[in-house]
């Protein structure tokens, strides 16, 4: 969308300025000619609107997406929602065993150490995401008094 006010005439002059600039450098002008402020801030919001990305980060519970949902209706309209989900057991082996198995084990219980590497790597990350679910908070700081 348009924002009318979203910026102070001293600021839509910096931009008008910049953004004539990068119209002439890009080419989006012929033969030289100079650019009317109306085709340059067409131009240049055509081109905000196709690079401007956001992340926007909302937990799904609780009433918070409702509520920026009803009050900013174009961001739930054109937006594309992931929902994040727990990764499965299996996922989960096979990241552990890209990144442990390039290491060079020695001994003759090689593999066995590699494969309760995987485990344990599988399982601190389930036991850190229950922690996370049952805590409420991603992470949790833990505390330590000095007496």
């Amino acid at each position: 969308g348009v924002f009318p006010t979203f910026e102070g005439a001293d600021e839509r002059a910096h931009i008008l300025k910049s953004a004539t600039f990068a119209w002439s450098k890009a080419g989006a002008g012929t033969n030289g000619e100079h650019p009317l402020p109306e085709q340059v801030w067409s131009w240049f919001s055509e081109r905000a609107r196709n690079n401007l990305h956001l992340v926007i980060c909302s937990p799904p519970g609780g009433t918070s997406l409702l509520q920026q949902g009803k009050r900013f209706p174009a961001i739930i309209s054109g937006c594309t929602v992931n929902w994040i989900l727990p990764w499965p057991k299996e996922s989960l082996t096979e990241i552990a065993r890209s990144f442990l198995e390039p290491l060079e084990l020695e001994g003759g219980e090689a593999k066995q150490t590699l494969a309760a590497l995987i485990e344990h790597a599988v399982e601190t990350h389930t036991l850190a995401n229950l922690t996370a679910n049952e805590s409420g908070r991603a992470c949790a700081t833990l505390r330590s008094y000095y007496h």
